[in-house]
């Protein structure tokens, strides 16, 4: 895991510095020395390293890490051919209900036009 330590930081370009501490077999907490970097690297994720995921929960600083749901993360899903006017924000919502839980889409796409333009939604 030092490739990963000595890595991630570079990866993600964080500004100030990323402190990583082990906490046990594949589980880290990453203490960021600029709130930016860490709300950039959040909003960003997931993340993968040497083809594996890389979970991200933002948590207390009084929180156990051992004790966070690290079962899931977010993914960005295309929807490929959603015609012009069925891009909106409800359309959005129900596929990522479908899928899972909708968290959020990508307003832009509201505007966009096209065929093989679709929805993004996390």
């Amino acid at each position: 895991m030092k490739a990963f330590k000595n890595t991630i930081g570079i990866i993600w370009k964080v500004r100030k510095g990323v402190e990583i501490c082990d906490i046990e077999k594949n589980l880290f907490t990453f203490i960021f020395f600029d709130p930016a970097d860490k709300g950039k690297v959040l909003k960003a994720s997931p993340w993968n390293f040497d083809k594996h995921l890389v979970i991200l929960k933002d948590m207390d600083v009084k929180a156990n890490p051992r004790e966070i749901n690290m079962n899931a993360t977010s993914f960005w899903v295309r929807a490929y051919e959603v015609p012009v006017g069925s891009r909106t924000a409800q359309v959005a919502k129900s596929l990522g209900d479908l899928i899972g839980n909708f968290i959020e889409w990508d307003e832009a796409e509201e505007r966009k036009l096209g065929v093989l333009s679709g929805l993004e939604l996390r």
